[in-house]
């Protein structure tokens, strides 16, 4: 499966946007998971989920310092998050 696209929200207080959902597509269809719920399939199903750009990094579950479940890419050689790549929905 592969993360096709995301949902973000501006919010001020964090200074940018911030995922809100990740669609993902396999067996020929594609969900919208809001990043909580993907956390949570992520830590039953880990790299199961690649981001569809090059170079096809797998998402990872992550939490911030206070808590809140959110998804990001593993890291390319340049530190960049390909996840924020993807196309906004």
């Amino acid at each position: 499966m592969k993360a096709t696209k995301i949902t973000v929200t501006s919010n001020k207080k964090f200074l940018g946007s911030r995922i809100v959902k990740v669609y993902v597509s396999g067996y020929e269809k594609e969900w919208a998971f809001e990043k909580d719920l993907l956390y949570d399939y992520l830590i039953k199903h880990p790299k199961s989920i690649r981001v569809g750009i090059y170079p096809f990094p797998y998402l990872l579950p992550s939490k911030s310092r206070s808590g809140e479940k959110y998804v990001r890419s593993k890291p390319d050689r340049f530190k960049n998050d390909n996840l924020l790549n993807l196309p906004v929905q």
